[in-house]
């Protein structure tokens, strides 16, 4: 069971080219479908750190590979309380991506 004291870690990952941002239209999820969000973004698991969950969040959501010293850190975000106030908050960590492997593509419908 999770800490409540413990905030929720989140990695995010920002993909851009040139002028353009990758985007994803969140459906079927039941949390904020039919917004625009990150292509790629998801929880740290225990003993990742947050590049490392970034790596690996667009790999499975995205199928593209990141080297991680090319994540650039973009900026960090505290939430010190969920507004139902059961959860020490989320701490959230945005990164840029400008250079990958592979061609993105929905890899979680």
């Amino acid at each position: 069971m999770k800490n409540r004291d413990e905030p929720t870690r989140v990695s995010y990952v920002v993909i851009r080219n040139e002028h353009r941002v990758l985007l994803q239209c969140r459906q079927d999820t039941g949390y904020f479908d039919n917004h625009w969000s990150n292509a790629a973004a998801g929880y740290i698991e225990v003993g990742e750190s947050a590049v490392q969950a970034a790596v690996r969040e667009a790999r499975e959501e995205l199928g593209i590979e990141l080297n991680a010293t090319q994540l650039e850190p973009l900026t960090t975000m505290h939430r010190p309380q969920y507004s139902n106030g059961t959860s020490a908050g989320r701490v959230d960590f945005f990164f840029e991506c400008t250079i990958w492997n592979g061609v993105p593509r929905i890899m979680e419908p």
